[in-house]
């Protein structure tokens, strides 16, 4: 299960177990488990950790080329387009690994094509899931 930290220690702070050891976490967590009974999450399975991964990288390189193209004015202009260029071929890159794992799951190119049946959604709003 998951269960946020702050929540815990709220929980914690509200039963009067301020002390922090392994043991009393142990006990603080269990009595929260009994007392709010949080549902049960499944682990994503590798592949769906290997997308979010890729989409993960994929959006900071995105953020990085916007910075990047804010930074274009000054005077290191040619040094800024070659890294513009390079962070422009890397996320094609990040974009072709994302494509090659969703082809190699039926059950991924079925969700993919449904949500993109919709107007409007192409494949970055679909991906944003993983």
């Amino acid at each position: 299960m998951v269960i946020n930290p702050r929540q815990v220690r709220n929980f914690a702070k509200a039963t009067g177990r301020l002390a922090k050891t392994d043991g009393i976490d142990a006990q603080v967590l269990a009595r929260l488990a009994e007392a709010v009974k949080p549902a049960v999450r499944q682990v994503p399975d590798t592949t769906v950790q290997a997308l979010a991964a890729l989409m993960a990288r994929r959006r900071q390189l995105v953020e990085m080329v916007t910075a990047e193209k804010t930074r274009l004015s000054r005077a290191v202009r040619r040094r800024i387009q070659a890294h513009l260029t390079w962070l422009t071929a890397e996320v094609a890159r990040v974009e072709e690994a994302l494509d090659q794992a969703l082809q190699q799951s039926p059950i991924w190119r079925e969700q993919e094509a449904l949500l993109q049946s919709a107007p409007g959604i192409g494949p970055v709003v679909t991906r944003t899931g993983f």
